[in-house]
């Protein structure tokens, strides 16, 4: 028997398992649920999320317990929930919201936790109500998949004390970058396992959605930078620029194309055909693992074409050209390099099998 049974639990604050949006935790999901009964849970949404704006998932979703490609998925939705702050704010509220938050816990969220042998958490906020996980399931296996570091994507020191208060708790850290090590010496076992690629990217790219223009692509939000694009768009008239879920309205110019999120199957044309990928990243905290973990740029190089990004992910890749951040002069040169650069052989990176065949592995003892 598998040293991490089901039923499996995942829990994410960032994500909803039904949305069209694709992180590397819902495509573990996705296996997870071949091997054996699988929930979501989707956490940190309140009517304080929805008013801002910036959550759509109670209005897409509710909170109705529903189940999507054979997954139980429920979103935790609240009248409040813990919001990041820093300085001196953030000493007083991070703590005070998120027990409050962990107290108010629905039954029907408590016992999908009891119910799961296998715990997979997702980094960011859910860190936050992992003391409240052990106590209610003190004998499942927890799992952190730590996608970002939590400094990377904004969260303060609480949620660094917080993993670290559980951290002996945990069985191990699934990391897929080394470089992520140092932010992860709270779990005593790491197990470095890069990102896999859905098999649907390999398939046949459909038609040409530039209608033969030549094109760049960029697809996701993590640490978007649309001030690339005010400079590229610009500078290059003649190459027809298609933005995908950025969560940006962006400047209207003729060759810039703003869509919205979609399904990842939708996106994969749009990448194939592309003459260039982009992946315009802002320049953030400990961000220097995004060489290794950074989705767009593995998938830019299973399709074979040449990227743009920023110097500190270009990670010495002959496919990746780099520029620095906010610089005029090096966007253009990076473009302009790029759109020179013919296409590479496309490269085959692991499968999103064999990743959750190393998550679930039984323990190595191996630390990082």
């Amino acid at each position: 028997m598998s040293a991490f049974p089901p039923p499996y639990l995942v829990i994410s604050a960032a994500h909803d398992y039904r949305s069209k949006k694709r992180a590397n935790i819902d495509f573990i999901t996705d296996v997870l649920a071949k091997r054996g009964e699988t929930a979501f849970l989707a956490t940190h949404s309140s009517a304080l999320s929805a008013l801002s704006g910036r959550d759509g998932r109670y209005r897409q979703f509710g909170e109705t317990s529903v189940t999507a490609n054979g997954v139980q998925c429920r979103l935790w939705h609240s009248l409040m929930h813990p919001i990041n702050l820093n300085g001196n704010s953030g000493r007083i509220w991070n703590p005070l919201a998120s027990a409050i938050y962990r107290r108010t816990m629905p039954r029907s969220v408590k016992d999908m936790i009891r119910k799961a042998r296998t715990i997979v958490v997702e980094s960011g906020s859910a860190v936050g109500i992992l003391r409240a996980v052990r106590r209610l399931n003190p004998d499942a296996r927890i799992i952190y998949n730590a996608s970002d570091s939590l400094s990377t994507i904004g969260l303060g020191q609480y949620y660094d004390d917080q993993l670290a208060a559980v951290g002996g708790e945990i069985s191990h850290a699934r990391l897929p970058s080394a470089l992520m090590a140092g932010e992860h010496r709270a779990i005593a076992e790491h197990r470095i396992i890069p990102h896999g690629l859905d098999d649907a990217f390999f398939e046949s790219p459909g038609p040409d959605p530039y209608d033969g223009r030549r094109s760049a692509i960029s697809v996701g939000s993590m640490l978007f930078d649309p001030e690339f694009f005010e400079v590229a768009a610009e500078a290059f008239p003649d190459v027809h620029f298609t933005i995908i879920g950025s969560g940006h309205a962006g400047i209207s110019r003729g060759n810039l194309e703003w869509l919205p999120e979609m399904a990842f199957r939708d996106t994969l044309p749009y990448i194939r055909h592309a003459a260039v990928g982009i992946a315009p990243y802002r320049t953030a905290l400990a961000s220097d693992y995004l060489i290794d973990t950074s989705m767009k740029l593995l998938q830019f190089e299973a399709a074979g074409i040449p990227a743009v990004c920023p110097d500190f992910v270009q990670g010495g890749k002959p496919t990746r050209i780099g520029y620095r951040v906010g610089d005029r002069e090096s966007i253009v040169a990076a473009m302009r390099a790029a759109l020179e650069m013919p296409r590479a052989v496309p490269s085959v990176p692991r499968t999103w099998d064999r990743v959750v065949d190393e998550l679930l592995a039984p323990s190595q003892g191996v630390s990082a």
